[in-house]
């Protein structure tokens, strides 16, 4: 049996996160619906990608999440991507620093009160 998948909003990607902790771009990608594009959201400074794939509804919701601190955002190991079956062809950002070419910064969401 197919699980339904949620509308994509910002209330909604908030309440799904609050439900849980470390939760992947790509956790978030298969919950809701209309995520699939061609577009991808990069982060300007570092030249690094935060997920791609993604349709402009997806890249909207996120990218207001992202710029309004509405998660808390933790870089992560890449095998939390390789569980949940979706990672990205970018060579790894390892740290917040300044690229040359593009990287993919794996990273995981939680909500903004979380402790560890």
């Amino acid at each position: 049996m197919k699980t339904k998948l949620q509308e994509l909003t910002v209330d909604n990607v908030i309440k799904f996160v609050n439900k849980s902790s470390y939760v992947s771009w790509a956790e978030i990608s298969m919950a809701f619906e209309d995520t699939k594009g061609q577009l991808s959201l990069e982060h300007p400074k570092y030249n690094f990608v935060w997920w791609a794939g993604m349709s402009e509804k997806f890249c909207d919701v996120m990218d207001e999440i992202l710029q309004k601190q509405l998660l808390a955002v933790e870089p992560c190991q890449p095998l939390v991507y390789l569980i949940d079956g979706l990672a990205l062809k970018f060579p790894i950002a390892k740290q917040a620093r300044v690229y040359k070419t593009t990287h993919w910064l794996p990273t995981t969401f939680n909500p903004i009160n979380y402790e560890k």
